[in-house]
């Protein structure tokens, strides 16, 4: 990544982010007002599933990527993974409020894909326009959001499956492919 490429995400998506949140606070009532599911079924359908997973977390805060331009230095491991972006404050009580926005895998087409490489896809400028959902959540929360991610030398099956399994679990609201088709019935219903 070239430094000024991520200069250049830092000045867009901060000065979007200041701009959301110099609004009315009517506004902000809208802009950062999300739909959020909390399917006690998903979550029981999914418990053991997830029970039986030994997932190793490595966490970062998004704008502290951009300003060190280091990403490459936090995860050193060619493997593929998984990775969700989340939203919080800088001082949470009891652990919130904390969302989880998005999520993904890097080996999505059998390409072995590195989790790092993939990530760095929201590092750049051009990449991130082109996904309206994305670009929208960057900038609403830029200066909060942070990236869980876990490394996984699994096949593109196993990990499609996790990336199903997550959605569904999670109800990421700025999700829209890995939900199955028919939760992906049931949110269009509802307009989501």
């Amino acid at each position: 990544m070239r430094q000024s490429t991520l200069d250049l995400l830092d000045s867009e998506l901060r000065s979007s982010s200041a701009r959301y949140s110099a609004s009315s606070a009517q506004d902000r009532q809208k802009f950062f007002s999300l739909t959020f599911q909390a399917d006690p079924v998903q979550w029981q359908a999914r418990e053991n599933y997830f029970s039986g997973q030994n997932l190793q977390w490595i966490e970062f805060r998004y704008r502290d990527v951009v300003n060190a331009n280091d990403l490459d230095s936090r995860i050193t491991s060619n493997s593929p993974g998984l990775y969700i972006f989340s939203v919080r404050p800088d001082s949470l009580v009891a652990g919130f409020p904390h969302f989880a926005l998005y999520g993904g895998i890097s080996n999505d087409r059998n390409s072995n894909r590195p989790l790092r490489e993939r990530l760095k896809d929201y590092f750049r400028m051009n990449t991130v326009k082109k996904r309206e959902n994305v670009h929208q959540m960057l900038q609403l929360y830029y200066s909060h959001i942070w990236v869980s991610c876990t490394l996984l030398n699994w096949s593109t099956r196993r990990l499609k499956e996790l990336e199903t399994n997550l959605h569904e679990h999670l109800g990421v609201p700025f999700g829209t492919q890995a939900y199955t088709p028919e939760s992906k019935a049931a949110r269009s219903a509802w307009g989501r």
